[in-house]
């Protein structure tokens, strides 16, 4: 297609007029400055938030096994039953246990047999010693005889100290088959009720001699708590007693009330060696209320509210930035005097003021939801830029034009 004369210098005009235009624009752009948007700093209640994800779980739980082993006879309750504290959970065959009662009294009872026969042993030894010493008296006995009457009587003696240890040792024998009879009844240790069965009747449960062989876990479902765990670095934020909202995906749109009863001393590896990696603290917190049909294992999502501050100065969490204390001398925000190491980054925000962007060293507290405590450096009503984010997270330099974007919500400044 051929373009004529006239088509060329339409061409032509319309690019010249384009150009005028970019150029006119970008002179504009150059004198109003840097597009940015801001907001005024604000005097607010803030609320430091800590969160955390975890599982609702029973303040008192207990698993129930079995110290000694045996067939299970008896268990009359199923998962969901609610039991009393000395209610039957479990009976094992109680035969063999019976059996070994019946022997360790039996040998009791011998043993207090011999007793008798090594006190009325001892009697008589101390007798006859009796005889020789009054028999030596008048020299009518050999020292050998007297010293042997003498030994006889120290050997009885002994036998009797034996024969009452031994007695002793036959009661502990009795005690302990008792005790192993009596554990063959196993009952509810806590008001509760049972959340899992894992035996039935007729299998063999094992003694906690061997391993812990879980028969039934036995919980109080009346008082509930949220294990969560908390990142590394928000765990120094929190304090036992602090208040919690927390939220159970059973129950929808329903924050249930919380106060923190437990905090891990030491810390819990996550993802070792992967991108997930993370060092947490589990934390306890205990439900206050637990509402009807709250179940253990239930997915919780817990908000800590760790600290309060009434009628601070704070900004959006995004405008505060940070700035190496080398480029705040040079701008001469701070002085040599108190600047930090060259390399350290040191907070900062920017204010508008009379269409350019003023640097300011800022000292932070707590962080709201979406807001910032500013401690020192910014004053209620002060235009504080809040973003393009790359800007001035990057770019933005003390004493830049600046133009305010009033479409995203500030003043043209």
């Amino acid at each position: 297609m051929s373009v004529t004369g006239k088509q060329a210098m339409m061409i032509g005009g319309g690019l010249l007029l384009m150009g005028a235009a970019v150029t006119v624009t970008l002179r504009r752009a150059e004198e109003s400055g840097s597009l940015v948007y801001a907001e005024p700093a604000a005097r607010r209640d803030l609320v430091q938030v800590v969160s955390g994800s975890g599982r609702v779980q029973p303040i008192t739980e207990v698993s129930i096994s079995a110290n000694v082993s045996g067939r299970i006879v008896e268990m009359p309750v199923k998962p969901g039953d609610r039991v009393q504290r000395g209610d039957l959970l479990v009976r094992l065959d109680p035969t063999r246990y019976r059996a070994a009662l019946a022997e360790a009294e039996a040998a009791l009872a011998t043993a207090r047999t011999q007793v008798d026969l090594a006190q009325a042993n001892l009697r008589q030894a101390r007798a006859e010693y009796a005889r020789i010493e009054k028999l030596a008296a008048r020299g009518l006995v050999s020292a050998a005889d007297r010293d042997g009457a003498l030994a006889t009587r120290d050997v009885r003696l002994a036998s009797l100290a034996a024969a009452r240890n031994d007695v002793e040792r036959a009661r502990a024998g009795v005690d302990r088959a008792r005790d192993d009879l009596d554990k063959t009844t196993i009952l509810a240790p806590i008001d509760g009720r049972v959340t899992r069965v894992l035996h039935e009747t007729g299998e063999i449960a094992l003694g906690a001699d061997f391993k812990e062989d879980l028969i039934l876990v036995l919980a109080d479902l009346t008082r509930m708590e949220v294990r969560f765990e908390v990142d590394e670095n928000d765990i120094v934020n929190v304090t036992v007693g602090d208040s919690a909202a927390i939220e159970v995906d059973a129950f929808p749109d329903r924050s249930l009330a919380g106060r923190v009863r437990e905090i891990a001393a030491s810390a819990t590896a996550r993802g070792g060696g992967t991108l997930d990696a993370a060092t947490v603290f589990e934390v306890k917190a205990d439900l206050l209320q637990a509402p009807v049909g709250l179940r253990p294992g239930m997915s919780a999502a817990v908000d800590l509210f760790t600290e309060y501050r009434d009628d601070v100065v704070a900004v959006p969490i995004q405008a505060v930035t940070a700035r190496s204390a080398a480029t705040l001398v040079a701008w001469g925000v701070v002085d040599t005097t108190t600047a930090a190491a060259e390399n350290e980054l040191l907070e900062v925000a920017f204010v508008v003021e009379d269409g350019v962007a003023r640097c300011r060293r800022v000292e932070t507290g707590i962080m709201g939801e979406t807001q910032l405590e500013i401690r020192s450096g910014l004053e209620a009503g002060e235009m504080v830029i809040t973003g393009p984010y790359r800007q001035l997270s990057q770019e933005l330099e003390d004493q830049q034009k600046v133009h305010v974007d009033v479409a995203a919500g500030g003043e043209e400044g």
